[in-house]
């Protein structure tokens, strides 16, 4: 299996928090396929990571990912899963015939999205993937030896930003052919050069979604998320947070009048269960 492919593996087979042993246990046998080498399992990779417990699913995958070898280091510019070069646009592919759905999942950083989407995942059936946008794009990014972390991601210019957006959006779709997608994204994304769509319309159009869901809380639930949070956010104050929830609402609006399909609203406040049946039933 692929690395983005483990994250809907862990939602799905491991109960957080978790310890590396009920990783293992749970999931360990399991094999990544290398681009350049030979295959790895899970519990290979885990023990050379040395890490003990986790805490989420976002967790565990940023761990996996941190610590594969360079075997997973591809060739610049080639997708591997699909044998194409990305670098070349002279060659027109539609990636979006023949594929099943694709329920675009967005909200701000902090607004709970992963949490809220793992647990809706673990109550539907397997016709359902769940896949994160930014560890397609920072997968590829490992790949290209250009970023390691959602740090360094974000710290990339915006011409490799949406040549890995364009990547990631070809993965999708692809993977769209074989499962109904739920796939969890920021609609704007905030790098060194400021905010920029985070789906441009060539990637919008690869994916060809089927509706978006825009997950929303209170400023000051965010707020509280961000600091409880395991990852590192940037201070931010509420007119700040309001104004990215402002800019997804927009990016919102403006993509999926660009495709004629439906916008769902879901409110994460209060019991995580709560909201993830909103979420089932609009799916």
């Amino acid at each position: 299996m692929r690395l983005p492919e483990t994250r809907d593996l862990f939602v799905y087979e491991v109960d957080f928090p978790a310890s590396s042993d009920t990783v293992v246990e749970a999931v360990g046998d399991r094999r990544l396929e290398a681009p350049n080498g030979d295959d790895e399992s899970i519990k290979d990779i885990l023990d050379r990571s040395g890490a003990e417990e986790f805490a989420h699913a976002d967790e565990l995958y940023d761990t996996l990912l941190t610590c594969v070898s360079d075997a997973y280091i591809g060739r610049k510019y080639y997708d591997d899963r699909s044998g194409i070069s990305s670098g070349s646009s002279d060659e027109t592919v539609h990636f979006w015939e023949n594929h099943m759905s694709v329920t675009i999942i967005a909200g701000v950083p902090g607004v709970g999205l992963s949490t809220l989407a793992q647990t809706a995942r673990r109550q539907l059936d397997s016709d359902y993937r769940l896949i994160n946008f930014g560890d397609v794009m920072l997968e590829q990014a490992a790949m290209d030896d250009l970023a390691k972390n959602r740090s360094e991601l974000a710290a990339l210019s915006r011409h490799e930003t949406r040549h890995l957006q364009r990547r990631a959006g070809e993965y999708i779709s692809t993977a769209a052919r074989e499962a109904t997608i739920l796939l969890t994204t920021h609609l704007t994304i905030k790098t060194a050069a400021g905010f920029l769509p985070g789906l441009p319309d060539e990637v919008l159009h690869d994916l060809s979604p089927s509706q978006f869901v825009l997950v929303e809380a209170q400023t000051a639930t965010i707020q509280n998320r961000r600091q409880e949070s395991n990852r590192t956010y940037n201070a931010a104050s509420d007119i700040a947070i309001q104004f990215e929830q402002d800019l997804s609402r927009t990016a919102s609006l403006q993509y999926a009048t660009a495709t004629n399909v439906p916008i769902q609203h879901i409110e994460n406040e209060g019991e995580i269960d709560e909201a993830a049946v909103s979420l089932i039933e609009v799916l």
